[in-house]
């Protein structure tokens, strides 16, 4: 087991983006959200606005939300996750920059890219980066 709380040697965490297709959902809408809410309703509608979206990409999504536990689970504060909606402006230009059309794209320190939902393959990479900057025994 890896210990959550040790960094790299005179570095923090591994920065990790994830760019993919984001849900639009209630709280994009900050006044939506108050609105409903106060009203006792946000949660039906925010289930109501998932489900008008396809199941395929619901169970994208449900796929991608385990494998970003397991990864906060293995990692925990050696990794600092951020999401970045592919629709967006900086969804776009880290699509063009990083040369990916397809999603989830995971772009760890802000070099190495890896497209789809490999646990072992996203882990890979994240442990090449903790390893290259721990002290070596002797």
């Amino acid at each position: 087991m890896v210990n959550k709380k040790v960094f790299r040697k005179g570095k923090g965490p591994v920065f990790v983006e994830v760019v993919t297709v984001m849900p639009v959902a209630l709280s994009n809408c900050p006044s939506c959200t108050l609105i409903f809410h106060e009203s006792g309703v946000e949660k039906e509608v925010n289930r109501e606005i998932l489900d008008e979206y396809p199941v395929e990409m619901r169970d994208s999504l449900d796929k991608l939300a385990d494998v970003i536990r397991q990864l906060a689970d293995i990692y925990g504060e050696q990794i600092n996750i951020s999401f970045i909606n592919s629709q967006s402006f900086a969804g776009i230009y880290k699509s063009l920059v990083h040369r990916t059309r397809t999603y989830p794209a995971f772009i760890i320190e802000k070099t190495d890219v890896y497209t789809g939902l490999e646990l072992l393959e996203i882990r890979r990479i994240i442990d090449a980066y903790l390893m290259k900057y721990e002290p070596r025994a002797t």
